[in-house]
């Protein structure tokens, strides 16, 4: 798994997030979202690009919970 992923992941479940809520900040299915982090598939070039930019946004303390 991304290690940017991994962190997200812990953010998430720290948040309170649900993966679905997560996947959408990606721009993917939540089931797709699932595969990532159960390590079932791998995210494309274009995912680990956006999984990179969110978590930018949370390091930065932009990415909010919705």
């Amino acid at each position: 798994m991304l290690r940017e992923l991994r962190f997200i992941e812990y953010w998430r479940v720290n948040k309170g997030l649900s993966q679905k809520d997560v996947a959408h900040k990606i721009g993917v299915s939540p089931v797709t979202y699932n595969r990532w982090v159960n390590e079932k598939s791998d995210p494309s070039s274009l995912a680990e690009r956006n999984i990179r930019q969110l978590w930018g946004r949370i390091k930065g303390g932009r990415a909010r919970k919705r």
